[in-house]
């Protein structure tokens, strides 16, 4: 998504909210919390409630929580509760235009110009920073099914002299495809299989 589709359309936390349980939960909200042996509890049994709004000894305010909590676990969590926006007091607006800025520019950016762009400080445009750059490194790629790979080397000249030299300028290049639900011929000749 676009910077202005981000800006008009997750303008409030509670339309940034409603995206991220639709996006985590698409068939409802589950339980989140652990069971006893180790797996995840998964019911389907949620009550959503939420907290008052508050004030802090030192004035500031405290905005209200959205919380849910599991009927037969008892597990409390928010739609944020395991994600990179997790332990976060930055609204969830700043977030997704920190998301949004971070994916989208071609030759990066720093923390310094997210803590220009977002209005925050330092620290803060430091902490989002590295956290989307966390996230955007997960190693966790798992394919299913049929999955074909292909690769090739790109660049470098050709010079039928200094054939060896030639092949170190070039690049190594290599694509993934998994195969969808129904069996498609395959692209690849059978000999490469």
């Amino acid at each position: 998504m676009g910077l202005i589709t981000i800006a008009t359309e997750y303008d409030t936390e509670a339309k940034c909210l409603a995206y991220l349980e639709a996006a985590r939960w698409p068939e409802g909200v589950r339980c989140i919390g652990k069971r006893d042996h180790g797996g995840v509890c998964g019911s389907d049994q949620i009550t959503k409630f939420s907290t008052a709004e508050g004030v802090r000894k030192n004035g500031r305010k405290i905005p209200p929580r959205h919380l849910y909590q599991c009927r037969e676990c008892g597990c409390q969590f928010t739609a944020k509760t395991g994600t990179l926006f997790n332990d976060s007091h930055l609204p969830l607006t700043k977030w997704f235009i920190a998301v949004t800025l971070m994916t989208n520019g071609k030759k990066g950016m720093s923390p310094l110009q997210l803590k220009r762009d977002l209005k925050v400080g330092y620290q803060t445009a430091w902490y989002v920073f590295h956290r989307i750059r966390e996230a955007m490194n997960c190693e966790r790629v798992v394919f299913e099914g049929t999955v074909e790979g292909g690769e090739t080397f790109t660049g470098g000249r050709f010079d039928a002299r200094r054939h060896e030299e030639r092949e170190q300028h070039k690049r190594p290049v290599m694509g993934v495809l998994q195969g969808g639900a129904e069996e498609k011929p395959s692209p690849i000749p059978n000999r490469w299989r």
